[in-house]
């Protein structure tokens, strides 16, 4: 897909360097959900090179804000055009290919897929389903044709020309590979032999049995008696060292100053999430996640209160007379998942149109 002006110079810098060290580089372009294109690329692919030997499927979507969102303004956009947007590379980009490869046999197929499929994450409610959905797509047995299926799920790579990005990404720093790391996993995962895999820097079962296992306790309030440990509902004038309160019990430690970074003294977007909660039940309000991380401060934070969470932000907004209703009667994600994979777009359909 089109790239911004310094991803695309990244891209160019990277094929140059290919180059340079010899290899031969061809760049083509699909709709990788087109089965057709897909498959006329991979035509062009053997004419001009031979046999495939294999294929790494590493189309997504991680720019757009339908994927990186809290899932009230999901709900607001509403989830079925959500899902189509992010399912288009994974969900049925892996169906196209699944079309494609159907009559080849190669030594492998690879879904590049993310550990939030396992482990999900705030503002991921659409994105770590559609990486679910890769990895049951590889552990399906009934797939026509020779060529083993691996979906592996990655947390972040970080290469030489990343930058250090402050923020929520910070607290998922420690995780992240370096190129290298990444090849050497890739290569590991492959020779495995099983269908679904995830990587980690460190335990991932601890990571679960934290985010997951244990509703995203991050320290001291990890067991349910800390979580629900009663913090008194703060008077107008008293927010600030009601927010103090909670974040002692949610992280642990001294009582942090007004405006030192949350992310500083060792707090996850997970901590964050669970101290929105917190203000919520405090204070009637409910304040926009994205606003909170952006600045993640008590001080921010009691001032977001103040301004009754209306604030300019794509975190939503929400009024001074109380939070917005969550809509009820949810449908199940993997429930429109389904629903997605059989009335999907099918381009080798005449009478139906690409996206």
């Amino acid at each position: 897909g089109p790239a911004s002006g310094g991803e695309a110079g990244r891209r160019s810098a990277g094929l140059a360097r290919l180059r340079r060290l010899g290899g031969r580089v061809e760049t083509m372009t699909c709709d990788v959900s087109d089965a057709v294109a897909l498959g006329a690329v991979l035509d062009r692919v053997e004419e001009s090179f031979g046999p495939v030997a294999g294929v790494v499927h590493a189309a997504g979507d991680i720019s757009s804000a339908a994927g990186f969102s809290p899932l009230g303004d999901i709900m607001a956009d509403g989830l079925e055009a959500g899902l189509a947007l992010q399912g288009s590379a994974k969900v049925h980009g892996t169906r196209a290919l699944e079309q494609v490869l159907a009559g080849r046999s190669l030594d492998f197929c690879v879904l590049m897929s993310s550990n939030a499929a396992l482990l999900a994450g705030p503002g991921l409610s659409l994105y770590a389903p559609v990486n679910a959905y890769q990895h049951g797509a590889a552990q399906r047995g009934e797939r026509p044709g020779p060529t083993p299926w691996i979906s592996i799920g990655w947390d972040g790579w970080r290469l030489p020309t990343d930058d250090e990005e402050p923020g929520p990404g910070g607290s998922l720093d420690r995780y992240a590979l370096s190129g290298e790391e990444a090849f050497d996993a890739l290569c590991r995962s492959v020779r495995a032999g099983l269908p679904s895999v995830y990587v980690s820097r460190g335990s991932l079962a601890d990571r679960y049995r934290r985010w997951v296992g244990d509703h995203g306790g991050d320290g001291p309030a990890s067991g349910p008696e800390a979580a629900d440990t009663p913090v008194p509902a703060a008077a107008p004038g008293d927010v600030l060292g009601a927010l103090r309160q909670a974040w002692t019990q949610l992280a642990g430690g001294p009582e942090p100053a007004p405006d030192e970074d949350l992310f500083g003294l060792g707090g996850t977007s997970l901590t964050l999430m669970r101290l929105r909660a917190r203000v919520r039940d405090l204070t009637g309000v409910d304040v926009p996640l994205a606003a909170l991380m952006d600045r993640p401060t008590l001080a921010r934070t009691a001032a977001l209160v103040a301004a009754g969470g209306a604030v300019g932000t794509d975190g939503g907004t929400v009024g001074a007379d109380g939070p917005v209703e969550e809509p009820g009667g949810d449908p199940d994600l993997f429930s429109v998942l389904d629903e997605l994979e059989a009335t999907g777009p099918r381009h080798d359909d005449p009478k139906r149109s690409a996206p």
